[in-house]
């Protein structure tokens, strides 16, 4: 790889996007596995926790503790975004490599046309990705919430 093609502001768009996506979606990975694994451990102690503590306290904060860590990852999203945020890495890496390669949409390309080639199609990834953090988002707002139970008159 050249110089030129590095310092490219296509190249550098390409890739500083690749490896922010794929560096947090690894975090975010990583985070929705720990909130999974503590969730298994404290829902399979809330049966076994009476006998070992007769008092009603411990059962209950397993309870509370198994909640809050739903409410977490319900907030967060971390495993929908791990996911999404992975496709769209693993997108950006194929295009990168049918770049190098003058591949595909960029076969008997000059090296200008590539990078103009390189740098729509970056943006078109990139922009997909945005639409659909945005559905998410807006679906997560969008939630309804519960309802407040009636009063009895």
């Amino acid at each position: 790889m050249t110089d030129e093609l590095e310092q490219h502001p296509a190249w550098l768009r390409l890739d500083d996007q690749y490896t922010w996506l794929d560096r947090t979606s690894i975090a975010f990975q990583r985070k929705y596995k720990w909130l999974r694994y503590i969730q298994l451990v404290v829902i399979g102690a809330l049966p076994i926790a009476p006998y070992f503590e007769p008092s009603a306290f411990i059962p209950v904060l397993l309870a509370a503790t198994a909640a809050a860590i739903e409410g977490v990852h319900k907030l967060n999203g971390y495993g929908t975004l791990w996911v999404q945020y992975r496709q769209t890495a693993e997108h950006l890496k194929r295009e990168r490599a049918l770049f190098l390669s003058s591949a595909g949409p960029y076969r008997s390309m000059t090296m200008e046309d590539r990078l103009v080639n390189l740098a729509e199609r970056t943006e078109a990834i990139l922009a997909g990705e945005q639409r659909q953090w945005v559905r998410e988002a807006a679906a997560m707002v969008s939630e309804p919430s519960p309802k407040a139970p009636l009063r009895a008159a």
